[in-house]
Formats: structure tokens, sequence, C-alpha cells
């Protein structure tokens, strides 16, 4: 036995040879004549010994390296500096393409160049995930270019966050900035939204994703960037550890800005600004659910303009448009923030008040901002009201029972010539 392993380990280097299947070497002389094979050749190149032994080296290059001169420049290279390496498209013996790192190095025997060894390794494989990962590379940055997209990324273990150009330009942040200076650096009211989405991302057991919206400090004008992330965990122990977030940025503020002019049209009558009919609905119906529910006393007011149609049939819809956004603009100074003011077009208004007030007081405030003249077109112009007040619960238990009942009450004041006039349900008669 020891005899045996001792004959092979005098001829080590075949041994080495025989055993590298993974590499095709072999030897070739001055002219690119190939001299020897080994199993290696025929795993890489499908060749076996007879049909490899004597051919030309131009045999495993594709035409456009031959015609280029590949082959005998690789063997120059290799002369002069002892090495020649690259990477490049090979032919097999079934005429078939794959990519090879490829190593020529120059054999001496006395000082004299007698020949060049040329080793090569099948990376295709290799080349391909290259490719590819390339292309899905190519993809992403188009995709974030066109979505107009930055990317980021947090150390949760360092709290550094990292931004590339996109971000740097949207945020106004450096390259690299702690997370506690990015808080900073969102606008105040936002800081809180901001900071409960990514700690509900920190959980193990959430999608560790989140989303949110916000405004940075740094710019004069409003910005509106959208932001999504994913948290990163690894394993130490048996504990699920967070260790990074990625994600990215959008500017969103044309979208916000138009969302918001849509809730603008939705909600809000375009003249005045006040909530129309359908948002003042909407919100009365939840504020007398909460009375409701808490035993509070409201009130609703409806509020008709006297003179108004004089106004409009003598000046004009001009004047009278703006007749209609001075009333708007004294109710909102001279009333509660609280009180729910609305339009309900035309010229009639419509507020929902809470408050244990009497109710006359109540409708009387709302006769407040006709004490003095409006200014039209430059000319002073008096004008009344005729106000209707409707208590809840008393004069009705839901909202069209109370517009009823300050409807009625209003066309009552209106008879009477303006003023307040409250609404009294009396029960009828046996």
């Amino acid at each position: 036995m020891e005899g045996t392993l001792t004959q092979k380990l005098g001829n080590w280097q075949q041994v080495v040879l025989d055993n590298l299947e993974a590499y095709a070497v072999f030897v070739i002389d001055l002219d690119g004549t190939v001299l020897t094979w080994q199993p290696g050749v025929e795993n890489v190149l499908g060749y076996n010994e007879a049909s490899f032994v004597g051919q030309k080296l131009h045999l495993i290059y594709t035409q456009v390296d031959r015609d280029a001169g590949v082959p005998e420049q690789e063997m120059r290279i290799a002369q002069q500096t002892g090495r020649a390496q690259d990477e490049r498209w090979h032919l097999k013996a079934d005429g078939s393409l794959f990519w090879a790192l490829g190593i020529v190095t120059p054999l001496y025997d006395a000082g004299t160049l007698i020949g060049f060894t040329k080793i090569l390794r099948d990376n295709t494989r290799r080349k391909r995930e290259t490719v590819a990962l390339q292309e899905r590379e190519s993809q992403l940055g188009f995709a974030l270019e066109a979505g107009e997209l930055g990317t980021w990324s947090l150390d949760v273990r360092t709290g550094l966050l990292r931004f590339d150009a996109r971000c740097r330009e949207l945020f106004g942040a450096p390259k690299r900035v702690r997370y506690k200076e990015v808080l900073e650096r969102i606008h105040p009211k936002d800081r809180a939204d901001v900071w409960g989405a990514v700690r509900a991302a920190l959980a193990p057991s959430s999608s560790n994703t989140f989303e949110v919206k916000f405004r940075p400090t740094e710019f004069h004008s409003p910005r509106w960037l959208f932001v999504q992330g994913k948290c990163d965990f690894e394993r130490e122990g048996t504990a699920q550890r967070p260790r990074r977030f990625v994600g990215v940025m959008k500017d969103v503020t044309e979208q916000t800005n138009r969302e918001q002019t849509m809730e603008q049209l939705a909600y809000r009558d375009t003249l005045t600004e006040l909530a129309n009919r359908f948002f003042f609905e909407k919100q009365a119906e939840t504020l007398l659910a909460l009375a409701r529910r808490h035993r509070r006393k409201m009130h609703l007011i409806y509020i008709d303009l006297d003179g108004f149609k004089e106004v409009n049939d003598t000046q004009g819809h001009a004047a009278g448009d703006d007749l209609l956004v001075q009333v708007a603009q004294r109710f909102r100074a001279r009333v509660r923030s609280s009180d729910l003011l609305g339009r309900l077009g035309g010229d009639e208004f419509v507020a929902l008040v809470e408050g244990d007030a009497d109710a006359k007081t109540v409708g009387e405030r709302y006769l407040e901002p006709f004490e003095e003249p409006f200014d039209v077109q430059g000319q002073p112009v008096h004008i009344g009201a005729s106000i209707g007040v409707a208590e809840y619960p008393e004069e009705g238990g839901t909202l069209g029972a109370l517009m009823s009942s300050a409807d009625v009450a209003m066309y009552e004041a209106k008879r009477s010539g303006g003023g307040v006039k409250v609404a009294d349900l009396q029960p009828p008669e046996l």
C-alpha cells in the first residue's frame, strides 16, 4: 500500500491534475497547439483526449475572438508579464458557449520559453446570476427614477440613517444622520405619527412594515413626504432582534394638495368655505350621537338672510356673492371655534352649538354680525337675519327633526320681521 502511494506521489503533479475535475488544465506549445489533456478538459470543454490533443488553441475561442487575435494576445501578455487573465465566452465541443475564467502562464525550461499552461473554469452560472442581478438593479434603478423615489436605511443598533441623493434632496438632510436628528427635522405635529409607525414595525409579531406621511421642516413652502419601510430581524440566541430598516421616500406634496382640494370641493361650500350641506349633516350626526351618549344639550340654529335678495337683484350676483362671503367671515370671527357652521345654499346658513345657555341667547349671538353694515362694492349695505333655534333633545331627537323644528321657527321669525325665534313644540290638543 505504501509503495503504491509512494509511486503515485512520485508523479504528484499528475495526481493533482487528474483530480481537478472542475478545471480544464492543459499545455500548449509556442504555436498554440494543445499538447496535454486531463479529465477536467472533458468535464469543462467536452473533449476527450484523442479529439483534443494536437488541436490548435483557436478551437475553444469564438470566431469574434479568433478574428481579433485574442489567443495570440493572451500568450503574448503571459510572456511579457508572467500571467494573462480574463473572463470571456468560450466554445465547447458541441458548439455551445460558456463563460469562463481563463489564466495563461508561461512555461520555461532552463530559462527558455517552451510553451504555456492554460487553465479554464466554467463561470457561466455566476455570469448569469451577475447579469440577472445587474438587470434587476437596472430595473430597480429605472423604477426608482421613474417613480422619483429615494432609498434609505437605518441601523437599529447604532441609530444611524443613510440617505441616497434623492432622499437628501427631498428631506434636506446629510448623507448620514442620527435617527434622533431626523425626528427633529420633522414637523412637530407629525413626529408622533412617525415614531408610532416605526415603533409598531419593531414588534416581531407585526408585519414589520410601516408607511407614514409627514412634513419636513427644512423648507419654506410646505412639503409632504411619504415613507415606506421594512424592518429586518436577526436571531440572537432564542430572541429575534431588529437589525435594520430599509425603505423608500417619495414627494407627495402635489398629490396631498390635490386631495385637500378634492376634500375642499366635496365637503366645503366653494364660495364661503363653510361646510356644505353634505358635510354639515355628516358632522352634525356625529356630534348629536356624542351628545346623546353624554346627555349634553345642543342647539341647532337655522339662519335666513333678510334683504339679501334685494342686493342680489339690484347690484348683481357678484355683489351678492361678496355679501355672502362677508357674512360667513363674520360668523367665523364672532362665534365659538367649536360651533359647527355650514351653508345650506342660497342665503341660508346653519349652525350646531353645544352648551347649556338659553336658546334665545344662543340665537342672538348669530345676530351680532348684522349690527354693522357690510361694505359691498364700496357701498355700505345693511341686511338682517331671521333665525330659528331648536334645542336638542327637547325639540327633536334626530338631526332631521331638529332641522325641521328650527326651519319652522325661522319662518315664524321672518313673519315677525326678523330676529330670533325659539322652536316650541306644543303637544297636540286632545
